[in-house]
């Protein structure tokens, strides 16, 4: 009847090949055994790849040639598939956006807490010293994890989540669009205060969360975007209220966006886009794990921060800058500022601080299993049972019981 099932009836067979390969006029799909289920696949399409006629030896048709050839799929038994070598590559490599995401919701947090504080400030002078924050913190994390859902959900379309390929969400409301704007240098005052990317992103939470069909006229569905809803807590109006109440400026979450979509400054290299095509369920759980062993403080005092290898990542302290001359000066922690001199990083009363808590993580056992883990515990499990029950049904499968003593993000049950 479709892909699909030819898929599922070949790949469950006794003896199931590594791909299958499906050809469609000028269209080519290759399917793996091991991804397919997560709507993972390679595909071209050979007629436009002919028109384009690029044919250098690095070309687009060499490329179709060396990813859909023989070699490639089947280089016999005592050679390891090209295909193979590059899901492992792509495997470690999502493994290193996730450390790029971690570093960067890291750093987000604290552009919005102190957004939130100024703002606070602005308003009532001596106010933020009633914040609580922890309570904030976890605004932001919650904050941060809306953007994350939704850039996740734009990179796999089949989740059904967002309108992805319709022109009018990607012109209008679509996060690839603030990704965008993020990387266009703001002039002046007004445009650095002003708030159009904190109030796209809460009509976009909005519509995520409730939903939204467009109007009918005489029975025929008029042109609009129909968001499905998903009802989560996440982008509920509870999960955030000092974040929604404050005003966070156009500079603020230019920052935050550049943290969640591309890679770290560094000299010499440009910034690279972060592929959240390429993250699953495991890799936006060690992101999720590695934050936290984290803490906000509001700082009363001016405050240095020194560390032992100059990454704040591996954890850091905060000391009163009176205390600086008990410290070498190799430990302080330094950052370049816009005239391009290098300085100590220092924290001003008020300023919100996020950093490794020593083993808070470790005292309340809050740790993400990796997949290593499941795949090995939740395969040993299914074979012993299918053994005890070797005429089970699919219907029978989904209705198991799953015992899961610690849930958290529901690492065994997704596998």
């Amino acid at each position: 009847q479709s892909v699909i099932e030819a898929a599922q009836l070949i790949f469950t067979a006794d003896d199931p090949p590594n791909y299958v390969l499906v050809g469609s006029g000028g269209s080519l799909i290759l399917l793996d055994r091991d991804r397919w289920g997560e709507g993972v696949y390679l595909a071209a399409n050979i007629d436009d790849a002919v028109a384009r006629n690029d044919a250098r030896a690095r070309g687009e048709l060499s490329a179709i040639a060396a990813l859909f050839g023989a070699e490639a799929i089947n280089p016999g038994d005592d050679a390891q598939s090209y295909l193979a070598g590059l899901l492992e590559r792509a495997a470690n490599e999502s493994a290193g956006v996730s450390k790029e995401l971690r570093h960067g919701v890291r750093r987000s947090v604290e552009l919005l807490a102190n957004a939130v504080v100024r703002d606070v400030r602005y308003r009532q002078k001596g106010a933020w010293a009633q914040i609580d924050p922890e309570q904030l913190t976890k605004e932001c994390l919650r904050y941060l994890y809306r953007m994350i859902v939704l850039l996740f959900a734009e990179a796999r379309p089949e989740l059904g989540i967002l309108p992805v390929d319709d022109t009018d969400y990607q012109a209008g409301y679509s996060l690839a669009r603030l990704r965008d704007i993020a990387l266009t240098d703001l002039h002046g005052d007004q445009a650095l205060n002003s708030t159009h990317i904190q109030q796209s992103l809460a009509l976009l939470f909005r519509v995520v969360n409730t939903g939204y069909e467009p109007e009918t006229a005489l029975g025929i569905d008029s042109r609009g975007l129909s968001f499905p809803g998903l009802g989560s807590t996440l982008f509920s109006d509870a999960a955030c209220p000092m974040l929604d109440r404050a005003r966070i400026s156009d500079e603020t979450l230019q920052q935050v966006l550049s943290n969640l979509c591309f890679t770290q400054e560094q000299k010499g290299h440009s910034r690279q886009s972060l592929s959240y095509a390429a993250l699953g369920i495991n890799q936006l759980g060690a992101v999720y794990e590695g934050l936290m062993a984290y803490k906000g403080f509001l700082a009363t005092d001016e405050l240095y921060e020194i560390d032992n290898d100059g990454d704040p990542d591996n954890g850091s302290w905060a000391i009163p800058i009176h205390r600086a001359d008990e410290y070498p000066d190799s430990v302080f922690l330094k950052e370049t500022g816009t005239d391009g001199h290098e300085r100590r990083v220092v924290y001003y009363e008020g300023d919100f601080v996020f950093r490794l808590s020593g083993r808070d993580r470790q005292r309340s056992a809050s740790y993400y299993t990796p997949e290593v883990l499941t795949e090995f515990t939740v395969r040993h499990t299914l074979d012993v049972y299918w053994e005890e029950h070797p005429g089970i049904t699919a219907d029978e499968i989904l209705r198991l019981t799953i015992c899961e003593p610690a849930l958290g993000s529901g690492a065994f049950l997704a596998e």
